[in-house]
C-alpha cells in the first residue's frame, strides 16, 4: 500500500517561500535551491550531504530531512528511508512523511532491536493523528474528494494496525498481535500479507482451534492473487508453514487443496469450519474398517466414547431413550450359577466387564466363561464411569449364543 504524498509536496513550496531570516545565509539558500532543482535523486542525495556538512545546525532541519526522505524513496532505498523517517521520529517530528515511511517499512527493517520497535510503535500510533492533519478536509490538500479521502484514511488506520500487529509479534505478545491483525482484515479483507501474519501468529499460539483458523489464513495468503497478493517467494514461504501446520495437525495434506480453494473466496472462515485431528483422522479410519469387519463392536466403541467424553451425563439419559443396536461380548459371568437372570460381558478383546444384562427371565443351565454372546434391543439402565460398567435390560429371546436351549 503506497499513499500519494501530496502534502510534503505543498509543505516543501510552502518552505522555500519563508522569509529569508529561516535561512542561515546566502549559502544555505542556494544549496536547498540547487536541491530542488535537481532531478536525479542519488545527486540530489549528494547536494544533501554536502548541505549537513556546510550547516549541520540549520532552522530547516525538517525541510532537509523530508527532501532526503523523498530522495531515497524515489531511489527505493528502503534500509535508507527507515533510517531517515527513524531520525524523523527521534527528533520528535509528527509530521506525515517520517510517520508514514516508518509505519510502512518497520517490518521489513533490518537491524530490528527493542530500541527500534519502540520508535516504529510510537509512528504507527501517531501516524492517523497525523494524516487528518495534512489531509483532512480543509487541510493541505483543500481539493481532495471526500470518497477519496476516506478511502485514503481507511488505509493510513490500516497501516497502523498493521505495525502495531508486526511489534507486538515481535515482542511475543500473541493475543495483541492477534487482535491487530483481525482488525487490518476487518478493514481490509484483501491483505494477503495480513493473513499471513494472523496465521503464523495463531500457529504459535498452538491450540487445536488456533491451529485451524491458522490454516484458513496460510491457505488464503498462499492462494490470494492480484493488487493484495504476496510475491512468488513469500507465496511459496506462505504455503510451506502451511503445509507445516496441517500436517502437524491433520497427520497428512490429504483434504488440503479444497480448503485453500475456499480460503481464497473469503478473509474468516464460516462459524463451524474444523479440520479433523490426527488421532481424529485415525479413529475414523479405524471406524471405516470397523464397520466392514466387526459392526457390532464398533456399535459399542460408539457407546462408550459418548459415555467417557465431556457430555457424558447428557450423552447417558439420550441412550437410556431407545434401545441399543446389535452387540456381540464374551461372557465373564452370570449370576445364579445356573438358571441365570443376569449375565455380565466384554464386548472387546480383554475380558473386563463392560456390561450387566438382565433379562426378563431365566436361562437354561450354565455357560463356560468366554462363551461368545450375542444381543439386541437392548434398553439401558444405569451406568458407573469409574470401573466402568453399564446395566442394560434384554428380553430373554434377545440374547443369542448361550449353550443350553430347551433343556430343563
Amino acid at each position: 500500500m503506497r499513499i500519494p504524498l501530496t502534502g510534503c509536496g505543498v509543505f516543501l513550496v510552502t518552505a522555500l517561500l519563508l522569509p529569508a531570516q529561516t535561512w542561515t545565509d546566502r549559502g544555505e539558500y542556494d544549496l536547498v535551491l540547487a536541491v530542488r532543482a535537481e532531478a536525479a535523486p542519488a545527486r540530489q542525495l549528494e547536494l544533501i550531504q554536502n548541505w549537513k556538512q556546510k550547516y549541520p545546525q540549520t532552522e530547516l532541519g525538517r525541510v532537509r530531512a523530508e527532501l532526503e526522505l523523498s530522495a531515497c524513496a524515489a531511489l527505493n532505498d528502503i534500509p535508507k528511508i527507515v533510517a531517515v523517517a527513524r531520525q524523523m521520529v527521534t527528533a520528535g517530528a509528527t509530521d506525515f512523511p517520517g510517520l508514514y515511511w516508518l509505519t510502512l517499512l518497520a517490518p521489513a527493517a533490518h537491524d530490528v532491536d527493542p530500541a527500534f520497535l519502540a520508535i516504529a510503535e510510537q509512528a504507527a500510533k501517531k501516524l492517523p493523528e497525523s494524516a487528518d492533519q495534512w489531509f483532512g478536509p480543509g487541510k493541505l490538500a483543500p481539493g481532495l474528494a471526500e470518497a477519496s479521502w476516506q478511502k485514503q484514511r481507511m488505509e493510513i488506520d490500516v497501516l497502523s494496525h498493521r505495525t502495531l500487529g508486526w511489534i507486538a509479534w515481535q515482542r511475543g505478545s500473541l493475543d495483541v498481535a492477534e487482535r491487530e491483525f483481525r482488525v487490518c482484515l476487518e478493514k481490509n479483507p484483501q491483505g494477503a500479507e495480513v493473513s499471513s501474519w494472523l496465521g503464523a501468529v495463531l500457529a504459535l499460539e498452538n491450540t487445536p482451534d488456533k491451529r485451524v483458523e491458522a490454516v484458513w489464513h496460510l491457505a488464503r495468503a498462499s492462494a490470494l492473487d492480484g493488487e493484495n497478493s504476496l510475491s512468488a517467494v513469500q507465496r511459496r514461504d506462505a504455503r510451506a508453514m502451511l503445509e507445516r501446520v496441517y500436517r502437524f495437525h491433520h497427520g497428512d495434506l490429504d483434504g488440503l487443496d479444497p480448503i485453500t480453494v475456499q480460503a481464497a473466496a473469503s478473509a474468516a472462515p464460516p462459524a463451524q469450519f474444523r479440520i479433523e485431528t490426527a488421532p481424529e483422522v485415525q479413529l475414523r479410519k479405524q471406524d471405516e474398517l470397523l464397520a466392514q469387519t466387526n459392526p457390532e463392536l464398533l456399535t459399542w466403541l460408539r457407546v462408550r466414547r459418548q459415555l467417557e467424553g465431556p457430555d457424558a451425563a447428557k450423552n447417558f439419559e439420550a441412550l437410556k431413550s431407545a434401545p441399543l443396536g446389535k452387540l456381540k461380548g464374551r461372557l465373564i459371568r452370570h449370576t445364579p450359577a445356573t438358571k441365570p437372570t443376569e449375565v455380565v460381558v466384554a464386548l472387546q478383546e480383554a475380558p473386563v466387564e463392560e456390561v450387566t444384562i438382565k433379562l426378563d427371565a431365566a436361562l437354561l443351565g450354565k455357560a463356560e466363561a468366554g462363551t461368545v454372546l450375542e444381543f439386541e434391543g437392548a434398553v439401558v439402565e444405569s451406568w458407573s464411569a469409574q470401573p466402568f460398567l453399564m446395566t442394560v435390560r434384554v428380553e430373554k429371546d434377545k440374547l443369542l449364543g448361550w449353550p443350553v436351549v430347551g433343556k430343563r
